[in-house]
């Protein structure tokens, strides 16, 4: 039996990790959830999917210890520099698992060229744009190991006619998330707000993983 671990943060990843098991439906997908940070609870992951908390680092030891031969790679659905995050990368290093690691929001293109939030090495690097990828090159990352995937959330916009009918908006997290941020909710929404009243196209609102789309202006 062959294994793929997923990492998750937000209930959302869990999206990541069905179909990883879509594609790969030969695998055992192991969950590695992050149980310290609070943010997805075990009672709604499925209970066909072998589960470790990150916090019980014994148990994952042994697993990897007895099933790294077995383990075809591990998806990570952020790999940013926690203190629990790069003991676990310490382990994939040091049972010398492929290591893919996915770049969810646009952080690049946000943070003005700045790399913020992620840790790396990552064998495989998946990120959203052309921009994101030349930006990371230009801070030496092997060009080799980063593909672009695109924003993984579907708005079934194939047709390009239908597309340009809409624009995007890319929200950052907001303060209750990240402290070191000044925007909220009320901030955000009034951006968007103001967006709606100078042009006519649909938007399309794109919140930071972290915060529930359910704060945000729906009209």
């Amino acid at each position: 039996m062959n294994y793929i671990v997923v990492h998750l943060v937000t209930k959302n990843h869990l999206k990541v990790a069905k179909l990883i098991k879509k594609l790969f439906y030969n695998h055992t997908i192991v969950l590695i959830i992050e149980d310290n940070l609070k943010l997805i609870e075990k009672k709604n992951l499925p209970k066909h999917f072998k589960l470790f908390e990150m916090s019980h680092r014994n148990e994952i030891t042994n697993f990897f210890k007895n099933k790294s031969d077995k383990i075809s790679f591990a998806f990570l659905s952020t790999a940013q520099a926690r203190y629990e995050m790069v003991k676990f990368m310490y382990k994939l290093l040091l049972f010398k698992i492929p290591i893919y690691a996915i770049e969810e929001t646009h952080q690049m293109y946000l943070h003005n060229g700045s790399l913020n939030n992620y840790l790396l090495p990552a064998d495989v690097f998946f990120v959203c744009s052309e921009f994101e990828k030349k930006q990371f090159i230009k801070q030496k990352y092997n060009k080799k190991s980063i593909i672009v995937t695109g924003w993984y959330f579907e708005y079934n916009l194939n047709d390009k006619k239908k597309a340009e009918n809409y624009s995007l908006i890319i929200l950052n997290a907001t303060n209750k998330n990240n402290p070191n941020i000044v925007e909220n909710f009320k901030k955000q929404n009034l951006f968007i707000t103001s967006i709606r009243k100078l042009i006519s196209n649909k938007l399309i609102i794109k919140p930071h993983p972290l915060e529930n789309k359910n704060n945000y202006n729906k009209k």
